[in-house]
């Protein structure tokens, strides 16, 4: 017999199945519970609440795994089409701009769901994250390039006194005969 008196393992494992099928359907843990305790398989001891949960959450993390491989295969759709669309951008820029923010927007909304859920099961312990992907290197290579080119908006500073000379020469050319308002409020 298995751990609860008057059931047998295998009859333990049909129970958790049965459990998982009803969870998928939206049951509450306490109509499982009530379903469950009425069937010839429970043994002696009845099904508690408690037992129905530990079952789901043992479940989920198998659940988790799955939906982190679906995910990134989604991912790595979803980052070829926004490769593609910036390449598509330097090309004609005002016809593919739209396309282009729309597939980043959803390849970094997919990456956040991805590592979001890795990170969930690394905190539960039970399957760490692993990023194993085809073109591993051609990955790390893109990021090392994104983080070397320098931003557009950067440039050389002035100093202060660079910056009043050239304020002086403005107002010496332009601000001719300039007065001060009469009235203030």
């Amino acid at each position: 017999m298995g751990r609860v008196k008057g059931r047998s393992k295998l009859a333990s494992d049909d129970l958790k199945k049965l459990a998982v099928i009803f969870n998928r359907s939206h049951a509450s843990t306490g109509a499982i519970r009530e379903i469950l305790n009425g069937l010839h398989l429970v043994g002696e001891k009845g099904v508690s609440e408690d037992t129905v949960s530990r079952w789901m959450n043992s479940r989920e993390h198998t659940e988790k795994a799955t939906l982190i491989t679906a995910t990134f295969d989604d991912v790595m759709f979803l980052r070829e089409r926004a490769y593609w669309a910036t390449g598509m951008c330097e090309i004609n820029r005002f016809m593919y701009i739209t396309e282009r923010a729309y597939w980043w927007g959803l390849y970094i909304s997919a990456l956040h769901i991805l590592l979001r859920q890795a990170l969930a099961i690394e905190a539960a312990a039970e399957l760490p994250p692993q990023f194993v992907m085809p073109q591993l290197e051609q990955f790390y290579e893109d990021l090392r390039t994104f983080r070397q080119q320098t931003p557009l908006m950067e440039g050389d500073l002035e100093s202060v006194e660079e910056l009043d000379e050239e304020m002086k020469a403005f107002e010496k050319k332009w601000a001719k005969n300039l007065k001060l308002p009469r009235e203030t409020l």
